[in-house]
């Protein structure tokens, strides 16, 4: 049974607690990422495959319109992940029922950080790169507080600068080592499929081997990283306030003893 950590973690240690996070959710976080890849991947490739085709005309704008739809009500589910992985992480049996719940009560906040967010890395890269990295990771866990905290879009952004600002160096490499590991699978993927497609009697983007990659193997693997990215995104997140509060309560009692 997962338990939760109540200090402050190595790097190695936040990866291992990424790792029995994701071993406690895996299956009901599969379930819901299953949700989230079909709404953000299959219109997309639908959309992709029908302008390949030539379809430009009505077929593509039900399908540009779909795309459109789809991604919002995605955002439901952006929130009830975070919201059954934190749920989990902290010892309760939270239900997908009972998280997609939060993910609509939530959905306004979650949608408003969402923008806020893009546009804020947005300006960091146009400005200059550096400002759009630092930005990237600093800003990363704003959604996260917007359901663990319920806090509005504005003070999630600030909250979570705070809670990175000190340790952004330290966060920066764990989530490049899970950068690493995600684009090796998904390398491991693109070759397999671009053999698939190589010895396929058809070359054609609509044909049936782009088809299949583009409608089954890209959304199940889409599926399958959702999970891994929520779970260790909950155990950093945990980290870092554990560092923050743990740091709050040192001050405080500073200041008694003074």
């Amino acid at each position: 049974m997962y338990q939760k950590p109540t200090e402050p973690l190595s790097i190695g240690g936040v990866l291992d607690d990424g790792f029995r996070l994701l071993k406690a959710c895996f299956v009901k976080a599969l379930i819901l990422g299953a949700i989230v890849s079909f709404l953000t991947n299959v219109p997309s490739a639908v959309l992709q495959m029908s302008a390949a085709d030539g379809d430009v005309g009505a077929m593509g704008a039900v399908a540009g319109i779909l795309v459109v739809v789809c991604l919002f009500v995605a955002v439901v589910f952006y929130g009830a992940l975070i919201a059954l992985v934190s749920g989990i992480a902290d010892g309760r049996d939270t239900s997908i029922g009972e998280a997609c719940g939060v993910g609509m009560s939530r959905y306004w906040a979650v949608l408003g950080c969402l923008i806020l967010y893009s546009l804020i890395v947005l300006l960091g890269y146009v400005a200059l790169i550096i400002p759009g990295i630092i930005l990237t990771v600093s800003l990363l866990f704003s959604n996260y507080l917007v359901v663990t905290d319920s806090l509005g879009p504005i003070d999630a952004i600030k909250k979570s600068h705070n809670l990175v600002w000190g340790d952004w160096w330290r966060t920066s490499v764990i989530l490049t080592i899970l950068l690493f590991i995600f684009m090796a699978i998904y390398m491991l993927v693109g070759i397999v499929s671009g053999m698939g497609a190589f010895f396929s009697s058809s070359t054609d983007a609509t044909g049936p081997m782009f088809t299949f990659i583009n409608l089954v193997v890209v959304p199940l693997m889409s599926a399958v990283i959702t999970p891994v990215t929520y779970a260790f995104g909950v155990a950093i997140f945990n980290d870092l306030k554990l560092r923050k509060e743990g740091g709050d309560l040192d001050a405080r009692i500073e200041a008694l003893n003074a």
